[in-house]
């Protein structure tokens, strides 16, 4: 996703000094995009909701439950629609 897909997100900052400006979860060092890939790998293995949540933020500790729902919110909310 573009950097700038994130934008309105609020658990979601680019600071220049953390990962080179790139799209964080808070003041962490986890990309964005990388909660919402890995979530979708868990489902794509077969578990169901909530077995993905819990093992994505098991792999991400540091996000913490809150910000983790809060962009996989964002991302789901976000996504563009398949044109016909």
């Amino acid at each position: 996703m573009s950097a700038e897909f994130w934008d309105g997100c609020k658990y979601v900052s680019k600071d220049p000094e953390t990962v080179s400006g790139q799209p964080a979860v808070g003041k962490t060092r986890v990309f964005a995009d990388s909660l919402p890939e890995n979530y979708e790998a868990f489902r794509d293995e077969g578990m169901d909701d909530d077995a993905a949540f819990n093992e994505t933020l098991r792999c991400f500790p540091r996000v913490g439950a809150q910000a983790l729902r809060g962009v996989l919110d964002f991302y789901f909310a976000h996504q563009p629609q398949p044109q016909p």
